[in-house]
């Protein structure tokens, strides 16, 4: 290792010995001391610093360039010699200054400008880099290496035009590391120039063709300047170039379901699902389009398909169990949820299973699902605020507040966890806290609907500001004017206003829409009270009966009014 050390240091201390025989020496001594005798004893001086730098002694090497350098203080080499020093030593800013020193005797000395720049750049002084790398491409135009660290410094100051300009040069030449093409192409589309971002990953793509992450790019671009045949063309071309390319056979699917031809995505999928049927990926693609699109059965065979395939795949059992879920057998989907569960300790299948629970007013069985996976998933914003929905239905006000603010902690924006902490409040009678969180709640657009809703109907509830809850509740109509929840609460908020005739149609409307709801079917019959329609009251009331045995308050005004 160190004869290698000797070798690489030979040409540096060859660079070192010219510099100071050549340059003219200080004017000011030239008149007292003869040239030669300057050369002489700096040239000596520098042999034995430089043998001293070879041996890691820094310090002595940087006294002995330091005394050379009184014997020839011309020379811009010594300069370089003492500043490289006191960088190994981190004394940068010394090192700065002998530098800036060094380019004053020697304005083209390229190393000095090469470190000197580095340095610069180090301390973010752009303006001084810039002019330094300009110089140095003066002096080497086609050094390609210095283009390119220049390019990068108009990155960072967001010059894209004249970054562009200096990476257009570099791929004109041969040998280009073809990842410049994308570094090219994104610069364009950040200054939304499309048609040549698409030609940069056009040619990246012509050297990396079996890259799917480019097709991707390229396809999107494709489609953001409008070009949905080319992007359907290059799709197709990568599909057939590569049967693995899962993610291109999705988007090129997408592009048909987003242009009305799902039968096109359908017959895709069946294509690709046929060149593997044993395929996780395939299988689920092409059932989730049939059951969007196409032929239910069909769907159901496939999803069912995946865990006689799989088996002991867990994956297997919550795709279809979601897809039960989602068809409302709810029983069929717990039994799917629980099997995963058995397989493996990972969050998600446990969060569905609660979810599934949940549904089902199982709130013991979600509450313990969910406590099991807790410890590992706490930080889970999905699994505190279901936890906190699962507490808060049992009534355990209190107890359900700091799981919410965990979700709120984790994401301030989470605006369904926000309405959640806000009705618990109000539950718990904390009715300042929980308008403030309402409030708060309506600034975002997510959900804003469901806020109203919440908002008004708890307004309503304790008979204030029925003027606003009436705004409020006619706000979230306008955006879903068939919501059944919606319309009851807008029945609920003029029955507490006394508009009576004008409640029972919206109330009525709602269970048109909405049957068996029973906390809807006791609105009715309260509004019949008011009116004065003490049977049709006293027959709702027994129908949200019906429905909800565990009413307690509709027995008792079952009895107070039943003749």
């Amino acid at each position: 290792m160190a004869y290698q050390n000797k070798i690489l240091f030979l040409p540096v201390l060859f660079v070192l010995i010219v510099s100071c025989s050549t340059t003219k020496p200080d004017k000011a001594l030239q008149s007292e001391v003869p040239t030669s005798v300057f050369s002489t004893q700096a040239l000596n001086l520098v042999i034995t610093a430089s043998t001293e730098e070879l041996l890691d002694n820094n310090e002595q090497a940087l006294l002995l360039f330091q005394e050379a350098q009184l014997y020839d203080s011309s020379s811009a080499g010594i300069d370089l010699a003492i500043a490289k020093l006191y960088q190994k030593l981190g004394h940068y800013e010394s090192s700065v200054r002998v530098l800036e020193q060094g380019l004053r005797k020697d304005s083209s000395h390229y190393e000095i400008l090469d470190n000197l720049v580095i340095l610069k750049e180090i301390k973010q002084e752009y303006k001084t880099v810039i002019l330094l790398y300009k110089k140095m491409l003066h002096l080497q135009p086609f050094d390609l290496a210095i283009k390119n660290r220049l390019a990068r410094v108009f990155e960072i100051i967001g010059d894209f035009s004249s970054a562009i300009e200096l990476y257009e040069e570099i791929v004109l030449l041969e040998n280009v590391r073809p990842e410049l093409w994308e570094t090219l192409g994104n610069l364009y589309l950040k200054i939304e120039d499309r048609a040549n971002a698409v030609r940069c990953f056009k040619e990246l793509l012509s050297e990396y063709p079996g890259d799917e992450e480019t097709y991707l790019r390229l396809g999107k671009l494709l489609q953001e300047i409008d070009d949905m045949p080319a992007a359907v063309a290059l799709y197709n071309e990568a599909i057939n170039t590569n049967s693995r390319f899962n993610h291109v056979v999705n988007e090129l699917a997408e592009i048909y379901i987003a242009t009305q031809k799902p039968d096109l995505a359908i017959a895709l999928y069946e294509t690709y699902y046929q060149s593997d049927t044993t395929s996780f990926f395939k299988i689920t693609s092409l059932a989730e389009t049939h059951e969007n699109f196409g032929d239910g059965q069909r769907a159901h065979f496939l999803f069912h398909q995946l865990v006689k395939i799989f088996p002991q795949e867990w994956r297997a059992w919550v795709q279809t169990g979601r897809y039960e879920y989602r068809q409302n057998r709810l029983t069929n989907s717990l039994n799917h949820f629980l099997k995963a569960c058995s397989l493996t300790d990972d969050g998600l299948p446990h969060i569905l299973l609660a979810q599934n629970y949940f549904q089902l007013d199982s709130l013991v069985a979600a509450e313990n699902t969910l406590r099991f996976v807790y410890p590992k998933t706490s930080a889970s914003p999905d699994i505190n605020y279901l936890l906190g929905l699962v507490v808060k239905r049992q009534n355990r006000f209190n107890e359900a507040v700091p799981y919410f603010q965990r979700v709120l902690k984790i994401n301030p924006d989470h605006s369904q966890a926000i309405n959640m902490l806000a009705e618990t409040y109000a539950n718990s009678r904390q009715y300042s806290v929980s308008d403030s969180l309402y409030e708060k709640a309506l600034a975002h657009a997510q959900g804003k609907a469901f806020v109203q809703n919440n908002f008004s109907f708890n307004l309503a509830e304790r008979g204030v500001n029925l003027e606003y809850a009436l705004t409020l509740i006619n706000d979230a109509l306008q955006s879903e004017p068939g919501n059944a929840a919606f319309l009851d609460t807008k029945g609920w908020v003029l029955f507490k206003m006394g508009q009576l005739e004008e409640s029972l149609k919206f109330i009525q409307k709602s269970l048109e829409i909405r049957p068996e709801n029973a906390e809807v079917f006791e609105h009715l019959g309260d509004v019949y009270l008011r009116i004065g329609d003490i049977d049709n009251a006293v027959r709702a009331w027994k129908e949200a009966l019906r429905i909800d045995e565990t009413r307690e308050t509709l027995i008792l005004k079952i009895n107070r009014h039943q003749k």
